[in-house]
């Protein structure tokens, strides 16, 4: 071969590499990776709360909504799904799946307070039925739960699946748990745990599976506590995590690859002598239960509620979560950790109290109603090249922000908080979830502004006055249905952010307002639903309930339906193929050949290059 044809074929083939790395990083760059390669996430599929189990809250591949058109002349209301029930359960999203019909759809999933699961044709190519299947999870002669059963009006006027569901596409399965009761003057209270096969919404992987634990504590006043059906709530998002990890890093022999479904219990109202649960099943054979943990087995409360966030998992398998109000003697060897962020560590013999966090005021938190760890699903940041590698964030009800250490919690001193920092968000309550992007912090607190903090990585701190903050201000201070908002955020890698936030003050009276902010600066309102009038209008509030974000749509849950949003002509879609994505939570770009493959979550090349 001559030196031109060489030359002409090096830079062919250097041009056909590039031109398929781009193209399939894109397709993964910004998934929820562990290191193991355990999760991956297909195309803009929102398969968990918040999009993975970091718990980011990001959707990095959306490549049609942008700050220069989502503005109320080209977004908008596109349809609605109408379902059975409330939608307190985020919808989930999942790109070119095969259903019963043998056609590839974008699915949106949908649990509802009834006990129903629907999935629609997420673009509306729905058949004459309205959606693609629809299940019920309620036994024979049994009913959804009450807000009267339970003695409070925070969930109302049905208890069904409250908590969101989480789907592996690896095996085409939707976990959820549904609480119900048989019919009659004594009723008897159940939850169960469901697999449901994604293409028809039929049971699978031996489910269901009845939900009992107990263990060794004198809380109740014996000698074990025990689960109770009708105490426990089942407010957070469900978390499907590996277990392999654990298996190499302890030399454990359940080194099988499988995935736990972890599963997190509060309480209805405080009512009733209750205890913070996790309960962990074999995400193989759901009848199997693998692991029971219970934060206050000698004493009561600390529920595991988190705003409705879910358990988090970090690219090690260690498992992060938060309790709230209750007992606590953590800090002289007890075993009640109440107001505290605990990390757990998962073998085959169970699961144990790896390490944990309680603020040095956890007594007066606790006292004062004022619980700790309800900024939500405890977030992960990407790994930083600051001088603490690993860090994450959380919140208590008072509006204090918590930075720490993942790999050293710090414990408890009574004197100061031994964290990495910690700083008011103005004197806010919060009860909603954090997002971290583009080195920032964001969140929308209760009767507050939707607020910015910038992060130093040189230092790994956070500048603790906000540098930016919306006009609208979301809920109240101090009402009880109109707390802050569950948001997300949308990007095309690190480019184009925009934060999607429900305002859902007018909880069970009045329609859902969904916002749209300019994530550079939210200062910068771009959208919001009541500005055409009620073109726009959402469906009946329901409170915590966030967003998805996916393929140029916004869908969001309330009364007997979700609301679909997006553009309203046509617009240019965002390139990619001239740039390198930016990089994973784990600081890596994976790579794949393949985008169209019917199993994405099995790469046909996978290779991971670090900045």
């Amino acid at each position: 071969m001559s030196a031109k044809n060489c030359n002409w074929f090096l830079q062919t083939t250097a041009l056909i590499s590039v031109l398929l790395s781009v193209s399939t990083l894109s397709a993964q760059s910004q998934s929820d990776l562990s290191r193991s390669g355990q999760w991956r996430i297909a195309g803009q599929d929102v398969p968990t709360f918040h999009n993975d189990r970091a718990r980011s809250g990001i959707q990095r591949r959306e490549t049609s909504l942008t700050p220069s058109n989502v503005n109320t002349n080209l977004f908008g209301k596109l349809r609605s799904f109408g379902v059975d029930a409330d939608v307190y359960a985020q919808p989930l999203y999942i790109s070119k799946y095969k259903m019963a019909d043998g056609k590839l759809h974008n699915v949106l999933f949908v649990a509802t307070a009834h006990d129903s699961v629907y999935a629609f044709d997420a673009d509306g190519n729905n058949p004459a039925d309205g959606h693609l299947w629809r299940v019920s999870l309620l036994g024979r002669g049994e009913t959804y739960v009450s807000f009267e059963d339970v003695n409070t009006t925070d969930i109302k006027p049905a208890i069904g699946v409250v908590g969101t569901p989480v789907i592996t596409r690896s095996n085409g399965t939707l976990y959820v748990v549904a609480k119900s009761k048989t019919s009659g003057r004594n009723p008897v209270f159940k939850q169960r745990l469901h697999a449901l096969n994604l293409a028809d919404g039929t049971e699978k992987l031996h489910g269901p599976k009845l939900i009992q634990a107990t263990l060794p504590g004198t809380g109740d006043g014996g000698s074990t506590v025990s689960f109770d059906p009708l105490l426990n709530n089942q407010r957070c998002a469900l978390l499907l995590s590996p277990v392999r990890q654990w298996g190499s890093a302890t030399g454990d022999t359940r080194n099988d690859r499988t995935s736990d479904v972890f599963i997190t219990w509060a309480s209805h109202g405080d009512n009733g002598q209750y205890h913070g649960w996790v309960l962990i099943y074999n995400g193989a054979n759901i009848s199997q239960q693998t692991g029971a943990w219970v934060d206050t087995p000698n004493g009561s409360q600390g529920g595991i509620w988190m705003s409705a966030g879910g358990l988090s998992a970090d690219t090690n398998g260690s498992i992060y979560g938060a309790s709230g109000n209750g007992t606590f003697d953590g800090d002289t060897g007890g075993s009640d950790f109440s107001s505290t962020l605990f990390k757990l560590n998962v073998t085959s013999s169970g699961v144990s109290l790896a390490d944990w966090f309680t603020p040095f005021n956890q007594l007066s938190l606790s006292l004062g109603d004022q619980d700790f760890g309800v900024g939500g699903a405890p977030l992960m940041l990407p790994d930083q090249k600051g001088p603490i590698p690993h860090l994450m964030l959380t919140a208590d009800k008072s509006g204090q922000i918590y930075l720490l250490n993942r790999d050293n919690l710090g414990h408890f001193n009574a004197v100061e908080n031994p964290d990495v920092q910690d700083f008011s968000d103005g004197g806010f309550p919060v009860h909603s979830n954090l997002v971290f992007f583009n080195n920032a912090l964001y969140l929308a607190p209760d009767g507050g502004p939707l607020e910015q903090f910038a992060f130093n990585p040189k230092t790994g701190k956070f500048d603790p006055s906000t540098t930016a903050v919306s006009d609208h201000t979301f809920g109240c201070t101090g009402c009880v249905d109109g707390q802050g908002s569950n948001f997300t955020i949308s990007a095309n890698g690190a480019e184009n952010g925009i934060v999607w936030a429900i305002d859902y003050t007018a909880f069970g009276t009045g329609p859902a307002v969904l916002y749209a902010f300019d994530a550079a600066n939210v200062a910068n309102e771009l959208y919001d639903s009541r500005q055409a009038g009620t073109r726009d209008r959402a469906a009946v509030a329901v409170k915590f309930t966030a967003p998805t974000v996916a393929n140029g749509n916004v869908y969001i849950g309330g009364r007997n339906a979700v609301t679909v949003y997006g553009l309203l002509t046509t617009a240019p879609a965002v390139t990619t193929a001239s740039k390198l994505p930016a990089p994973n939570a784990n600081g890596s770009v994976a790579v794949r050949l393949n985008s169209t493959d019917k199993n994405p979550d099995v790469p046909l090349l996978n290779r991971s290059s670090t900045r």
